[in-house]
């Protein structure tokens, strides 16, 4: 599995953007190493017909890794509380199934997800 360049031009790339999933190494998954996405599991998500329902099915997935680990993660290093987070990526999924986007940045909603755990950047 890959992550080539971040592009924004590309499907890949825009589906990347919008589910804040652009940066290598510091993907929107919920698992210890915040892993991104690969370019061949956004290519699936693409394959519902347009970027568009890719951003669903991508928030969709979101929501469904997010749900896991609330119920099942927490460690004494890292304590996350995660409980509104699949909520939140399934409202991303309605609003862009309200709102169809034909280029990047018509419609464009963004939501923060603060962390709550031990992490820092030093």
């Amino acid at each position: 599995m890959t992550f080539l360049a971040y592009d924004p031009s590309t499907d890949i790339g825009k589906v990347r953007l919008y589910l804040g999933d652009s940066i290598e190494g510091a993907g929107p998954r919920p698992n210890a190493d915040h892993t991104n996405y690969s370019d061949e599991e956004i290519t699936l998500f693409l394959e519902a017909g347009s970027v568009n329902s890719g951003l669903i099915s991508g928030f969709r997935a979101l929501a469904g890794e997010w749900a896991a680990f609330a119920i099942s993660e927490g460690s004494s290093i890292e304590r996350m509380d995660a409980k509104n987070s699949p909520d939140t990526y399934l409202k991303m999924a309605e609003y862009y199934e309200n709102h169809p986007i034909d280029v990047i940045g018509q419609n464009s909603l963004i939501i923060q997800l603060d962390r709550d755990d031990a992490y820092t950047v030093e």
